[in-house]
């Protein structure tokens, strides 16, 4: 059983799948058959373990009926039925007979068959009718009701015959490798009972027999069968205030932050304050981090304003080496920096000042930072609404503009982090530095937290986050004023 990860549905028990309805796997993309060149997308079984070895794998065997227990149809029988059954998919299913007898030695079974079960159809096909193997193709033939040898070989072309299988000692171990493997806790030797052996007995008094891979992870988690994550030189963790996208974040890390509880979508529940109960909870979680004294691995599902925050806790000084797992369009990526690449006399920003007259003594300054959007208009209507206590705003925007796609990886995000806050600290007077800096942000997560960790230089911050279920222009809301008092 090959691509774990292009598994559609895993089937046990199934209907109207013959004798091959043990275990059916579907999947979500086209398979290669290595022995035939030919492309399929599902596979059936029949599974059979005996106590003995009394009967044997023969050619005569495969057309008898009671060899396998039935009193109607043969093991050939039973591929060509459930194939006619397929209809389309006749031609793009694999038949796995797993059983524990193995080859009869006085039969020419063995001949035809290669090291994977494959019937190997030129041996069986080529030779002449009064051969062995022609008197076998012949019956087979005749028993199959079959005029031509190519249909013959329509039929066997997809058996796969696993004899002599491993007895469940020896199925165990392998077992427990893939349940490894899977992030799933192995089977004991210690213990009498398998519990995988007792869910499905359970699930099948239930009625359930067709999971998606999701589902049956699902039930495992339900049923206490998923094993913690491996013990690692990194310490892995995740803060969350988004379901989406973030369901299975504890089976990804060492330790969660759920902020879930203080959030209705984007905005604070009714009682939930920034700095009464979302800044406490972060600054304690970076100090537990900070405490394993390992490399942080940090998986951000939450409003950038966390991040920031959580980078603000993370301060570097700590000689904490952080890295974050950024979600891209390609999926999730690593975006771990390496500061030796990091490129000081090449231009990451575009900057420009816009003073805002005043009559009154105005000393605060808006940043309006612009990485995968522009955020100026809004920025700049949020301003002249809200804050008469802004002298000027300083637009920045990622060169060469932004757009999603705009930060290439950790150290370019590092990179912007760095020369974003050297660049204010440059623009900003004597005078400026009195007063408050308004953050507005449009950035991937990483290289917010990385701003939020280099950020305690500029003073007195006050950050803000948007309201994306809206179309208001200007639609900010105030969050955290740093550094907390």
């Amino acid at each position: 059983m090959d691509g774990s990860n292009t598994i559609e549905k895993i089937c046990w028990e199934m209907d109207g799948a013959g004798g091959f309805d043990d275990i059916v796997l579907l999947f979500i993309q086209p398979q290669l058959d290595k022995s035939t060149g030919n492309n399929y997308t599902r596979e059936y079984y029949q599974i059979k373990f005996h106590v003995n070895h009394s009967k044997a794998f023969s050619c005569d065997a495969l057309a008898d009926s009671s060899f396998i227990g039935n009193k109607s149809e043969s093991l050939l029988q039973r591929v060509q039925n459930l194939r006619k059954s397929l209809g389309n998919h006749k031609d793009d299913a694999l038949f796995f007979v797993v059983n524990t007898w193995g080859l009869d030695s006085n039969d020419r079974i063995g001949e035809i068959l290669d090291s994977d079960g494959t019937i190997i159809l030129d041996k069986l096909l080529n030779p002449g009718p009064k051969s062995k193997l022609g008197k076998v193709r012949e019956k087979w033939r005749t028993h199959l009701g079959l005029k031509t040898d190519e249909e013959l070989k329509e039929v066997l072309s997809p058996l796969r015959i696993v004899h002599s299988y491993s007895g469940f000692n020896s199925i165990d171990d392998t077992l427990n490798d893939r349940l490894r493997s899977a992030g799933l806790i192995p089977i004991s030797a210690q213990e009498r009972t398998n519990p995988y052996e007792q869910l499905i007995q359970k699930l099948h008094a239930e009625g359930k027999n067709e999971f998606t891979k999701q589902e049956l992870f699902e039930v495992c988690k339900q049923e206490g069968l998923v094993a913690p994550p491996p013990s690692t030189g990194i310490h892995a963790v995740g803060i969350r205030s988004f379901v989406k996208g973030a369901e299975n974040l504890e089976e990804e890390v060492d330790d969660v932050l759920c902020l879930l509880e203080h959030f209705d979508n984007r905005r604070l529940v009714d009682g939930v304050t920034w700095e009464g109960h979302i800044y406490p909870c972060l600054c304690d979680f970076a100090d537990s981090t900070l405490a394993q004294q390992k490399p942080i691995q940090v998986h951000i599902d939450s409003h950038l304003v966390l991040a920031f925050t959580l980078g603000y806790c993370l301060d570097p000084k700590y000689g904490a080496d952080v890295s974050v797992v950024q979600k891209t369009r390609n999926g999730k990526i690593l975006w771990q920096p390496n500061t030796d690449e990091l490129e000081y006399d090449k231009p990451q920003w575009s900057w420009n000042e816009h003073v805002i007259e005043s009559e009154n003594l105005a000393t605060d300054i808006a940043l309006a930072v612009s990485v995968t959007q522009d955020v100026f208009q809004d920025v700049e209507y949020y301003v002249s609404e809200n804050l008469n206590s802004v002298r000027k705003i300083i637009e920045v925007s990622i060169l060469p503009e932004p757009t999603n796609t705009s930060v290439k990886d950790g150290t370019h995000a590092l990179n912007l982090a760095q020369r974003l806050i050297s660049g204010v600290k440059k623009r900003r007077t004597i005078s400026d530095r009195r007063g408050t800096i308004h953050l507005f942000m449009a950035a991937p997560a990483a290289a917010v937290l990385f701003m939020g960790q280099h950020a305690k230089t500029l003073g007195r911050i006050k950050i803000y986050e948007y309201d994306f279920s809206g179309s208001e222009p200007g639609a900010y809301t105030p969050a955290l004023n740093f550094p907390i008092s």
